[in-house]
C-alpha cells in the first residue's frame, strides 16, 4: 500500500509541475553527469548495538531532464528528470579477538555494498544572483536489486529530499552542488528485533553535478 501511494504521489506531483511549466512557454532539454559521496547512517545512533558501522562510498549518476520557467519573467525554474545512479558504502564489522571479545572495528575487512537505482528528481531553482542561486526539491529512488537479510526488509521505493546551490558557467552549462537525505529509513526491522525498533538508517550525502542544456 505504501509503495502504491508513493508512486501515485510522484506521478501527481510530476504531472502538476510539468503542466505548470509547459503552460508558460519554452521547455529546455538537458543532460546531466555527476558524482559525489554517500553515507549510510542511523540518525538515531543505534547501529553500534548491532555490531556494525558504515563508511562513506562514491556515488555516480547520469541522466536527462526537462526544465523551464515556472511563470513568465520569473527567477524561478522548474526541472523534472530521470537519472541512472550507482551508489554505495562500506560496511565494517566488529573485530573479535581469540577470546571472543570485541576489540574495536575491523576496518581491514570492510565490505563494499553497492546498488543501481532509477532516480526521478523534481526541483525548483531560484536564480538569485544573475546565474547563481539555490535549489530545493524531492526525488524518488527505485532500487533494482532485491536484498535479503534475516533481520531487515529493504524498501524498493525510497523517497528523498535535496537542497543545493548552483552557478551558470556559460548560458548552456550549469554546475550544481546538492546535499540529499532519505525521507524514510531504507530498512524496516523485523518483529523479532523489537529491541532495535529505534533503528533508522538512511542514505545521505552530496553530489557535484554538471548540466548541459541541449535546447
Amino acid at each position: 500500500m505504501i509503495k502504491t501511494d508513493m508512486i501515485k504521489t510522484v506521478i501527481i506531483l510530476s504531472a502538476c509541475l510539468l503542466y505548470m511549466g509547459t503552460s508558460y512557454g519554452q521547455i529546455n532539454w538537458n543532460i546531466h553527469a555527476g558524482g559525489g559521496l554517500s553515507y549510510f547512517n542511523d540518525i538515531n545512533f543505534q547501529s553500534k548495538r548491532l555490531g556494525e558501522r558504515f563508511l562513506g562510498g562514491p556515488v555516480f549518476l547520469a541522466g536527462a531532464s526537462m526544465s523551464g520557467s515556472l511563470v513568465k519573467e520569473t527567477i524561478t525554474e522548474w526541472e523534472l528528470g530521470i537519472n541512472i545512479v550507482n551508489g554505495g558504502y562500506y560496511a565494517v564489522g566488529l573485530k573479535i579477538d581469540e577470546g571472543g571479545v570485541s576489540n574495536g572495528w575491523d576496518y581491514a575487512h570492510k565490505v563494499s555494498r553497492r546498488d543501481w537505482y532509477v532516480q526521478i528528481p523534481a526541483s525548483l531553482s531560484f536564480n538569485v544572483f544573475e546565474g547563481t542561486g539555490f535549489l530545493i526539491g524531492a526525488r524518488m529512488n527505485y532500487r533494482f536489486s532485491s536484498l535479503r537479510h534475516p533481520n531487515f526488509t529493504y524498501r524498493k521505493w525510497i523517497p528523498a529530499g535535496h537542497l543545493g546551490v548552483f552557478t551558470r558557467l556559460t548560458p548552456r552549462i550549469r554546475l550544481d552542488l546538492t546535499a540529499f537525505i532519505d525521507i524514510l529509513a531504507r530498512e524496516q526491522v523485523k518483529p523479532h528485533l523489537a529491541g532495535h525498533s529505534s533503528l533508522d538508517r538512511r542514505d545521505m550525502g552530496a553530489t557535484l553535478n554538471l548540466r548541459y542544456t541541449l535546447k
